[in-house]
């Protein structure tokens, strides 16, 4: 599995080493946008890169990879993973995967059309964690009355913001705000594990410029409520709590990391802690490989199935 990187953010920084630590996977190229290609040579060179491109094109016509990682903001994911389609390869999407439910159709359209894979790289959905709460725990707490998850983190560029200085992360056109960049973890989490909700709701707090900085999602199923508290301009407590009519979990931090939480049956406690000295990153970078290897279609499918109920559930909470 060769992978072509597109961007040059934090993420990729992160996930770079991690990837290169996986046995079948090889990050072969890099591509930049021409004002980050000082940025590109130094990861290359950092990382042992052997190709580096900031024409986009010619990566994709000349590179021999097997997949684009697409790690740009969030509005050029659906431009660059279409055009990496339209030249025969898979993508990988960093969240959230497109703008809205008419972009992924298109791309899935494409995907299907061409025999392709697309994978949306949401961390939580492939760890050990997320799969023993799924299938153990969760029915041992009961029918389901409460689900509250929180992940408030003043972002380190808030201060830029305030100051009139837009980045990606707090501008509206390019798909900015809390729903989108830091919400999506909880809402991602509440989906994947109870579906679609029959009603949803936002409440936001907007900033100068239009941009939700924090917000309340709030997503009704047929017997139970699920909040969703996001927040790039205050640091809080980020936790996950499922709370059943005979136990209750608790997550420490946001859901999006899983790390470790705790079951509350009756008088009994039980934690899970079995990710220890795992780089998070790590999990869903191995399941794309093996899902890619032994040509697992209908697996694929689940997971861009759950990717596509999430962009619908954005686009209600949007428009509400």
């Amino acid at each position: 599995m060769k992978i072509g990187i597109i961007g040059t953010g934090k993420i990729v920084s992160e996930v770079i080493p991690v990837i290169q630590e996986i046995d079948g996977i090889t990050i072969v190229a890099i591509c930049s946008r021409s004002h980050s290609r000082q940025k590109a040579d130094w990861l290359a060179a950092e990382f042992s890169i052997g190709e580096v491109y900031d024409d986009y094109d010619l990566m994709l016509r000349k590179s021999d990879i097997d997949f684009v990682y697409v790690a740009l903001a969030n509005n050029a994911h659906f431009s660059y993973a279409l055009k990496a389609l339209d030249h025969g390869k898979h993508v990988i999407i960093e969240k959230p995967i497109c703008t809205s439910t008419s972009e992924l159709d298109a791309l899935i359209q494409k995907s299907l059309a061409n025999h392709l894979y697309i994978f949306e790289a949401v961390t939580l959905l492939h760890m050990p964690h997320f799969k023993i709460l799924k299938e153990e725990l969760l029915r041992q707490v009961g029918n389901i009355k409460l689900i509250v998850c929180n992940y408030s983190q003043r972002s380190s560029r808030y201060d830029l913001y305030l100051n009139n200085q837009i980045t990606p992360a707090f501008d509206p056109a390019c798909f900015g705000g809390a729903l989108t960049d830091i919400n999506i973890y909880n809402i991602q989490f509440v989906v994947a594990l109870c579906g679609m909700p029959v009603e949803v709701e936002y409440h936001p707090n907007i900033g100068h410029n239009g941009i939700d900085t924090s917000g309340v999602a709030i997503l009704h199923y047929p017997h139970f409520k699920a909040v969703c508290i996001g927040a790039k301009d205050s640091d809080g407590l980020s936790y996950g709590s499922i709370q059943g009519e005979d136990g209750w979990i608790e997550n420490e931090g946001p859901v999006s990391r899983l790390e470790k939480f705790k079951i509350y049956v009756g008088e009994q406690e039980s934690e899970i802690d079995v990710q220890r000295h795992v780089h998070r990153l790590r999990f869903e970078f191995e399941h794309f490989r093996d899902i890619y290897h032994s040509g697992d279609d209908k697996m694929m499918r689940y997971y861009l199935d759950l990717s596509h109920q999430v962009m619908t559930v954005l686009d209600l909470l949007r428009a509400s």
